[in-house]
């Protein structure tokens, strides 16, 4: 038999095989984690746009509403907006919102009110690390690995 016209061993072809599945893994690995830096990048913009309508909430009703679990009210969802809700995050429709998106993008989050509605801040998970980003009236931002937040028992605030 002509050596020009033999086909391939069958190891070459597992070789190559091989190969293509090692590579596969790599650009899948780098695809996930690309993604998930995005959701966490979601998340950040959906919180930051919710500390801008506590905000402007504030300034034309001189406090953040009642007070909602100081220590962190457990969400996995959004409150239903509603107009004449107790607090910014239901009442008022930007902030529902960007708190709905966040929770959707994520797995979970905690939001507090504080006595008086003087203060008050949101966390939600985060996929590229452990713990959650977390926004309040203090305009901070910043991970926290805590599912309770700071303040004591009257005021609602990053830890």
């Amino acid at each position: 038999m002509n050596r020009a016209m033999r086909g391939f061993s069958l190891i070459e072809i597992l070789m190559v095989v091989t190969i293509i599945g090692i590579l596969s893994v790599v650009v899948l690995t780098s695809i996930s984690t690309a993604r998930n830096r995005s959701i966490d990048a979601s998340v950040k913009e959906n919180l930051h746009t919710v500390r801008n309508q506590a905000e402007l909430f504030y300034a034309n009703a001189g406090r953040y509403g009642t007070q909602v679990a100081v220590q962190g009210t457990g969400i996995t969802e959004a409150p239903s907006y509603n107009a004449s809700g107790a607090h910014f995050l239901i009442s008022d429709r930007s902030a529902n919102s960007a708190l709905r998106q966040a929770l959707q993008d994520s797995d979970d989050g905690f939001f507090a009110i504080g006595v008086n509605g003087q203060t008050w801040a949101v966390a939600v998970s985060l996929k590229t690390v452990t713990g959650y980003w977390c926004v309040d009236a203090n305009a901070e931002g910043k991970v926290i690995t805590t599912t309770s937040l700071a303040g004591g028992t009257s005021a609602a605030r990053c830890p």
